[in-house]
């Protein structure tokens, strides 16, 4: 899932990579990590509050305070 998050970030600009320099394929993907990290710490909540949740039969869940988690 990450590795066509990334793909399809990537495809989503026209870029040449057999004509770039290393500065521009390093400059691209680090644009594109950006943009995936993102996607995940703006949309990663709903994976784990939503779709995990259905495997415990959506049981309720305690969310005490609003800050970054890392797992």
């Amino acid at each position: 899932m990450w590795l066509d998050l990334i793909d399809q970030k990537v495809a989503e600009r026209s870029f040449d990579e057999n004509n770039a320099t290393l500065a521009q394929v390093l400059e691209l993907y680090r644009e594109v990590d950006a943009q995936a990290v993102s996607v995940w710490e703006n949309e990663g909540r709903h994976a784990f509050l939503h779709h995990l949740n259905a495997l415990f039969e959506y049981k309720p869940l305690w969310v005490y305070e609003r800050r970054p988690l890392k797992f």
